[in-house]
């Protein structure tokens, strides 16, 4: 199977690894080339931006069989899915979506999206409440299998020298990419430019190996 993924982030690369074994995988992004040499990654990788339809047509998107959108930007994602479903009729197109308010924009377009907060809530909520041990570091751990990936969610503590930074600093902590915050008791959203307040639990996503 061919898949294209759109965007080198935490996620774009880590399924990058899961899949390459079994497909063949195109990695899309400015930074395709070096990122995945950093990974460590025998992929093809086309270096440009994931909406320029030149850059896409490189990639292979006229013969595809997945286009996963994985940057960290929404509004990307969504005109990436765009344009793999009109302009290169991808018939299955899956995008990371940050917002649940956008899942019908990207439901209408035939696009499969993936909510970060959806994905969190439903592996933690059934546990998290009589789960925690009390202990520092790590304090729950579960794993997953979604569209053939399979996925570890990590609830840890933050380091306090963390504290007032932003959740994209902290997008390599534990190894994945952080989903969402255990604040106050709730399980809140985890977007980039939030910052870490004291107490924060963080749940990240890697995937298994």
């Amino acid at each position: 199977m061919q898949v294209v993924i759109l965007g080198a982030s935490s996620v774009g690369i880590l399924l990058a690894k899961r899949l390459m074994d079994a497909n063949d995988v195109i990695l899309v992004d400015v930074n395709a080339s070096y990122e995945a040499d950093k990974a460590g990654l025998d992929i093809a990788c086309v270096d440009g931006v994931i909406i320029d339809l030149s850059v896409l047509s490189e990639a292979g998107l006229n013969d595809c069989d997945v286009v996963c959108a994985l940057s960290m930007n929404e509004n990307l994602n969504l005109m990436a899915s765009q344009i793999a479903k009109m302009n290169f009729n991808v018939k299955k197109v899956i995008s990371s979506v940050f917002d649940n308010d956008e899942y019908r924009i990207f439901e209408e377009l035939g696009v499969v999206p993936i909510s970060q907060t959806e994905l969190t809530v439903d592996q933690f909520t059934r546990e998290i409440n009589d789960s925690f041990s009390g202990e520092k570091g790590l304090v729950e751990e579960t794993e997953c299998n979604l569209v053939g990936l399979g996925l570890k969610m990590k609830l840890f503590d933050v380091d306090k020298k963390f504290i007032g930074c932003r959740i994209k600093s902290m997008h390599e902590t534990e190894g994945g990419f952080i989903f969402s915050i255990l604040r106050d008791g709730q399980i809140i959203q985890a977007f980039p430019d939030m910052k870490i307040e004291e107490g924060d639990r963080l749940i990240a996503c890697v995937v298994s190996e």
